[in-house]
């Protein structure tokens, strides 16, 4: 399967990426290729990677899941870890 739910974290720091896409595999190279070229969307991860360097660095798929509930298990997920680098985390109110 190629969606899910992926993490970006740093075995260093802790800190922890939580996100989603159709597909992971495309999604965490893009990740790795903006880290790189030092234009991450995610201004915290990017200071971390230049900090840290790329080899603290662990991008893990932690769901599988099918393309129509990905937004509502990547909300899951945020509220389950409270990840640092999530520069947004929306309660779901039940």
């Amino acid at each position: 399967m190629k969606s899910g739910i992926y993490t970006i974290e740093n075995r260093i720091s802790g800190g922890v990426y939580v996100g989603s896409s159709t597909n992971v595999h495309r999604r965490l190279g893009k990740h790795r290729s903006d880290l790189n070229l030092g234009k991450h969307c995610n201004a915290h991860v990017q200071r971390a990677w230049h900090k840290y360097g790329p080899n603290a660095f662990v991008f893990s798929l932690l769901e599988a899941c099918e393309p129509d509930i990905l937004l509502s298990q990547e909300q899951f997920w945020i509220n389950q870890i409270d990840p640092t680098y999530n520069q947004i985390r929306t309660p779901v109110i039940p």
